[in-house]
């Protein structure tokens, strides 16, 4: 057990610093179309904010009744949903979000 944690510590923080930019990189401007938002910055910023209290609370909620769930997925998921109320379709970079 010590042996599998130490190693899971080493890949966990190699994972984080060698490919973490990109993870941020795709969530700042690879999942919504930015430009659909150009003359509407404040709907970006308070969609983005809902979407991460959102994520936040059913987090909070699934690790209250300790359910399996993912950060990662949750905040994506809430991303997804804001681009979808705010522009439909349009509002998403549906060919980076299929990757």
């Amino acid at each position: 057990f010590r042996q599998a944690c130490i190693l899971a510590t080493i890949f966990e923080i190699s994972g984080a610093v060698l490919l973490g930019f990109k993870v941020a990189d795709t969530m700042r401007k690879g999942i919504l179309d930015v430009k659909a938002f150009e003359n509407d910055e404040k709907t970006l910023m308070l969609g983005m904010l809902s979407a991460l209290i959102g994520s936040a609370a059913w987090l909070l909620i699934a690790t209250f009744f300790r359910l399996p769930v993912s950060t990662t997925h949750s905040i994506v998921g809430a991303t997804v949903g804001f681009g979808l109320v705010a522009h439909g379709v349009e509002g998403l970079n549906v060919n980076q979000l299929s990757k």
